[in-house]
């Protein structure tokens, strides 16, 4: 009696909780509906968790406006823009981890093709925007008809120079965390290429 009685608690519970939380996602659908067209957004996805379970996922206003394509949070891709960083942060520690990077070291001692003498930092400076690295390098281009390569990179950083002394200013760069890309990539390899002969 005592177990069928918990059921039933438990069943109630589970029904109350997925009422509520059916009228709280109407209210936040209607909030987002509202965000969106007062700042004149064109589409967004939004997917909200609650203790591991996904409560709300949902895609507001269009990913390609012209063919009248609404968002789908399980199809749309979007731009995560300096979300990167923090994932590019976050691998470079785990390499520096691992000794497959040194913070301390410069990139040119990962990267051949930088010019040791004029990019004399530390990755760790690098990582924390006090490189003395512009903002964005220079000839990339911030549209649908950027064609910017790796080569292209690194025609830049020859051509480049720092606006400061590295480690005397704090200088938010684009241009940064893409050579640490690069830098992270090459290391990543590597490190891949060891496992693979280990494993074998």
């Amino acid at each position: 009696m005592r177990n069928f009685l918990l059921f039933i608690l438990s069943s109630i519970c589970i029904s109350s909780q997925s009422n509520l939380l059916g009228k709280e996602n109407t209210i936040t659908k209607n909030k987002l509906e509202r965000f969106l067209k007062q700042n004149d957004i064109p589409g967004m996805s939004v997917s909200i968790l609650y203790n591991g379970n996904i409560i709300l996922s949902e895609g507001f206003g269009y990913s390609d406006i012209d063919n009248k394509i609404r968002v789908n949070p399980s199809l749309t891709k979007f731009r995560i823009a300096s979300i990167s960083k923090i994932i590019t942060a976050l691998v470079l520690m785990k390499l520096n981890e691992l000794d497959s990077i040194n913070i301390y070291n410069t990139p040119s001692f990962y990267l051949d093709s930088i010019p040791r003498e004029k990019y004399n930092f530390t990755i760790r400076q690098l990582a924390g925007h006090l490189s003395g690295l512009q903002r964005n390098p220079s000839g990339e281009r911030w549209d649908q008809l950027n064609d910017y390569t790796e080569q292209k990179f690194y025609n830049s950083l020859k051509k480049d120079e720092l606006d400061f002394e590295p480690g005397t200013q704090f200088q938010y760069s684009n241009y940064g965390y893409k050579l640490l890309g690069l830098l992270i990539e090459k290391s990543a390899k590597k490190q891949l290429l060891i496992v693979k002969k280990i494993m074998l």
